[in-house]
């Protein structure tokens, strides 16, 4: 099957795309939270002027109408909504203005709309692209507050919209430059424009999908490790902001739970940014494979870069698969060349694909496949691929047996045709002895902690406080080394060889089982993060955890297939005398 290139995608519905995504990512970066934004829309309808303010603040305010706006510019501080708010765009009430004493165009506005009212003068407000401001009766008109270029207007803080007569887009620039722009903190600014390039590398690499072939990466890293990897660089983020020294430009001096709030979110969106971003986009590759005329062709994408690369049958030295459960592509299958390199073709989530996978590409090129777990390889000649290990080891001499190590526990037990393999069965009473052992530090550690809280100036207690802490972290630390030994010893975990099948009995109860005329091979394995043997047929794969340490699992493997060999493969089992 030949490998050909996917067509590209539309380029007007990807640029449609980055607008709406830009617009998105501006609104959240700008606001993390958005509620705010659609809150300031509310208010521009109708201006929160408050004609109470006066009073609850006792102050002196003129009669005047110009006394009153001359009052109000002394008493506000000129600050913009970056630094006051945190966010480029902010409608404050008059209690929020008269609180923090400083404000932009919007805070004295509606101050001095809200003290013009409380006196019962009459106004107007009026509002152009860069500015809002108060009108009243003698005014004199003010650069910047031409009734000319307003396109918004109202009297008693409602404002509707009208034509304006001028528009002067260099001054408009210019203030919106100065306000959104050169006041925006350098974090936001830099997650702005990290977030541009997110939405553009996105789409770019989605614009061209990988080639049509006959194997494709079915590979997708975990969600579990994206979270905590996120959740790790979302942290240093966010330590580093609350530790930006106070005071510096565009940050606050003092932070309320609303501020780390709002910073922890823009932090977490960014630390995800930057997880796909090195994660998915720049580290992670889409392969396809095909096989034609001896040869193996792979088409790589890794975000924007493309390559096609031809390698010659004669040139692997065999295919291997190995399991890398540290990424988020545990099943990694590759072809390893004769001059010792290695080329990376096909990552898959599921054993049994990566291992169907390897097993056809072995046999079309006739290479031998490699399954390397735990740094142990065990490989399989071109000629033997697809058959069961019974007929692998049909022609060859049974080899003896390792010498068995003296801290192995385990009991094999044989008879009436089947054969088991367990560690000795643990008495009732002393699973009760065990469990009370486990707590006994924990109640220790409570107890010592009890004493210690009422009488806190005995050096004594709090000596028997660390001892008994110390107890409890050894006991944990036992318990995470020897967890799995325990639960296959108090769960009853065992491999069991009876009427032609291999059974795997699970603590808990579970049984899994497999013919023994299907077994290809036992392997060291990898469940996840827990080593174990694995028995391997075409449809499945049985983990077996928890029998054996590391230094013991060589012979665990030898024993099993040993067994697997000798039993009878058809089921008879014969009747007792």
């Amino acid at each position: 099957m030949s490998a050909t290139p996917l067509p590209r995608r539309g380029w007007g519905r990807a640029l449609a795309v980055f607008l709406l995504g830009s617009l998105g990512w501006t609104l959240l970066v700008c606001y993390p939270n958005p509620a705010v934004f659609f809150r300031n829309l509310a208010r521009y309808h109708r201006l929160p002027i408050d004609p109470g303010i006066a009073a609850r603040m006792d102050w002196a305010v003129p009669e005047r109408a110009a006394d009153i706006e001359t009052f109000v510019d002394g008493l506000l501080m000129p600050a913009s909504d970056w630094r006051l708010y945190r966010v480029p765009w902010y409608v404050p009430t008059a209690q929020e203005a008269a609180d923090v004493m400083r404000g932009d165009c919007e805070a004295k506005t509606i101050l001095l709309a809200s003290l013009l009212a409380g006196r019962k003068i009459p106004f107007e407000i009026r509002a152009s692209f860069n500015h809002i401001w108060v009108d009243y009766a003698g005014r004199a008109e003010r650069p910047g507050e031409s009734p000319d270029t307003a396109y918004l207007q109202g009297k008693g803080g409602r404002l509707g919209v009208r034509l304006p007569r001028a528009v002067h887009l260099g001054e408009c620039y210019a203030v919106e430059k100065q306000l959104l722009w050169d006041e925006m903190p350098p974090f936001r600014r830099a997650a702005w424009l990290l977030g541009l390039l997110w939405v553009a590398l996105a789409l770019l690499g989605r614009t061209a999908a990988p080639p049509q072939a006959e194997y494709v990466s079915r590979g997708r890293p975990s969600r579990f490790g994206y979270l905590v990897r996120t959740a790790a660089v979302a942290s240093l983020l966010l330590l580093g902001l609350l530790s930006w020294p106070a005071g510096r430009r565009g940050m606050p001096s003092r932070w309320t739970p609303v501020d780390v709030w709002e910073a922890g979110a823009l932090c977490a969106v960014l630390g995800a940014f930057l997880v796909w971003l090195f994660t998915r986009h720049l580290l992670n590759r889409r392969v396809s494979v095909s096989v034609e005329d001896e040869s193996l062709i792979a088409y790589s994408v890794r975000g924007l870069w493309r390559r096609r690369r031809d390698l010659p049958a004669a040139g692997v030295r065999h295919l291997q698969l190995d399991a890398t459960p540290s990424s988020g592509r545990p099943w990694q299958i590759s072809a390893v060349l004769r001059d010792g390199r290695k080329a990376t073709l096909l990552d898959y989530q599921d054993e049994i694909e990566a291992r169907r996978v390897l097993r056809a590409l072995g046999s079309r090129l006739a290479r031998p496949i490699v399954t390397r777990v735990e740094g142990v390889e065990t490989a399989i000649p071109a000629e033997e691929i697809g058959l069961s290990l019974r007929e692998r080891k049909a022609a060859l001499p049974r080899p003896d047996l390792p010498p068995r190590p003296q801290t192995l526990d385990l009991m094999i037990e044989t008879g009436d045709g089947s054969w088991v393999l367990r560690y000795p069965r643990v008495e009732r009473g002393m699973r009760w002895m065990l469990l009370a052992f486990a707590l006994l530090p924990a109640g220790l550690f409570a107890f010592a902690c009890w004493l210690v809280w009422d009488f806190t100036t005995s050096q004594v207690l709090w000596w028997a406080w660390r001892i008994a802490g110390a107890l409890l972290c050894l006991t944990a630390f036992l318990v995470i080394v020897l967890k799995d030994e325990m639960v296959a010893r108090l769960g009853e975990a065992k491999v069991e060889i009876a009427a032609g099948r291999l059974r795997f009995h699970r603590p808990g109860g579970r049984i899994e089982q497999v013919d023994l005329a299907s077994i290809e091979s036992v392997e060291f394995g990898r469940d996840e993060t827990t080593p174990t043997l694995a028995i391997v047929s075409p449809d499945r794969v049985i983990h077996i955890a928890g029998l054996c340490t590391e230094e013991e699992r060589a012979w665990v493997r030898d024993t099993v297939e040993a067994a697997i060999l000798s039993a009878d493969p058809v089921g008879a089992v014969k009747e007792a005398g």
